[in-house]
């Protein structure tokens, strides 16, 4: 099985290696720490981004707040030091969005920055850190509830369905002003599509479908070379997607019912999904959409063992072989309920944000 943390904590420090970053941005000294904050609390950009860990405190600026997720990742640090005690004195440069990019000062070059996913994997720039949406930031108490719900509902489940469930939007995106649609952003609406086309080829394995919005790209008007509809997409768009839409509204505890729960990326950016948070925690099989984006726990996480990866052409045989090999489907629900247990718990939260703080401390 190997070491869940230290398997996290190697790719943290592979990331601080990034020959990209600055020496100036890396001091590996006391002083030289002191004068590269001096430094970045001078830089707009840079102060708006910072965030100060000391004495138990959280110090950002007012700018800094009027990002919801970046308010939430203040509360996840807050509730971390709640619960389990104050973090190490450190200060952070910390990116929002869910593409994931690093911070560049003419003087420091690019610097260390935290990140809640790389959409282009792990070569792209950052420190992965958990997301803000595990309890909406407070991982100690309202997370912790959250968890004891979703078992109570699988442990609640006499018999699950057997079928692939998921629900969510399936959107488009504005093109620029000179007409350009921007189809490097396009890929978690086209995965999202695909696995529609699933359910309308193979309904008796496949449930997903789009419930809060299904408004696919137009080919014909906006095409992208790299993300092309096959027969199925293009007939379930023809038919204003009458036979993969649901207009029922499901609440996390209902995913339970089924024997596999499908995380695909997001819609915004083809990045992390929040919808994963949850997945692990139902009782069901996880499968991961096969795609090059990455977040803090996949150095843990491997194929047949704590999740099955998926694509489009390779689901239905995915599931066809967990339906006819029991125990292949049971070391899938235990890997599931052991990510569960040791990542993506308030203490495994807490682990694995303490090991970032003592990484980014040694190179400051």
């Amino acid at each position: 099985d190997g070491d869940w943390f230290a398997a996290m904590a190697g790719e943290l420090r592979k990331s601080l290696n990034d020959t990209r970053f600055g020496k100036r941005a890396m001091p590996h000294d006391a002083m030289k720490a002191r004068n590269l904050l001096r430094h970045i609390l001078t830089k707009e950009k840079l102060r708006d981004s910072l965030i100060l860990v000391l004495g138990g405190r959280l110090y950002s600026t007012q700018q800094y707040l009027h990002a919801d997720k970046a308010k939430k990742h203040l509360l996840l640090l807050a509730a971390i030091q709640r619960r389990f005690g104050r973090l190490p004195n450190v200060f952070m440069i910390h990116e929002t969005s869910s593409a994931g990019v690093c911070y560049y000062d003419k003087r420091l070059q690019m610097i260390p920055t935290t990140v809640i996913a790389k959409r282009g994997g792990y070569d792209d720039c950052g420190l992965l850190v958990p997301n803000p949406y595990f309890g909406r930031g407070d991982v100690g108490t309202s997370w912790a509830a959250t968890i004891a719900e979703l078992q109570d509902a699988a442990n609640a489940v006499k018999e699950r369905i057997p079928r692939v469930f998921w629900r969510g939007a399936v959107d488009n995106h504005e093109p620029s002003p000179s007409g350009r649609y921007p189809c490097e952003r396009e890929w978690g609406n086209y995965a999202r599509l695909e696995s529609l086309a699933l359910t309308r080829e193979h309904p008796d394995l496949f449930d997903s479908k789009c419930n809060t919005l299904c408004a696919p790209r137009d080919e014909a008007a906006h095409p992208c070379d790299d993300l092309p509809y096959d027969a199925s997409m293009t007939a379930m768009i023809k038919n204003n997607m009458s036979r993969v839409r649901d207009d029922v509204m499901y609440g996390e505890r209902d995913y339970a019912n089924y024997k596999y729960v499908l995380n695909l990326p997001g819609k915004t950016d083809g990045s992390y999904s929040r919808n994963l948070n949850h997945l692990w925690a139902v009782g069901s099989a996880v499968l991961l959409w096969d795609g090059p984006v990455v977040e803090w726990l996949y150095p843990a996480l491997k194929h047949g063992e704590t999740h099955a990866s998926v694509s489009r052409s390779s689901a239905k045989s995915v599931v066809d072989d967990l339906q006819a090999n029991p125990m292949k489907y049971k070391r899938l629900v235990e890997g599931a309920q052991r990510v569960q247990r040791e990542l993506v718990s308030p203490e495994g939260l807490d682990r694995y944000m303490r090991i970032v703080v003592q990484e980014l401390r040694k190179a400051q």
